[in-house]
């Protein structure tokens, strides 16, 4: 199932599923880290999580990317 969004939208896909943002086919591959603080519990640190993707422009396909909610790695070129 391939999801679509115009520039500046949000653009939410579940593992396995492809989406494409003003040109730019996304698809999310797998999760990689999660170890974020559950939702209602206080924890010490927030946690991360970690994504792999594989995006592709003009049907030329990247390299697999890893992107991260901690800042380390939110965005690929």
């Amino acid at each position: 199932m391939n999801i679509s969004a115009q520039k500046d939208d949000e653009l939410a896909v579940s593992v396995g599923q492809k989406g494409c943002i003003d040109g730019v086919g996304i698809e999310f591959i797998r999760v990689v880290e999660d170890s974020r603080c559950p939702e209602g519990v206080d924890c010490i640190w927030a946690g991360r999580a970690v994504i792999e993707i594989v995006a592709a422009k003009d049907g030329v396909s990247s390299q697999t990317e890893q992107l991260s909610s901690d800042g380390d790695a939110k965005s690929v070129d």
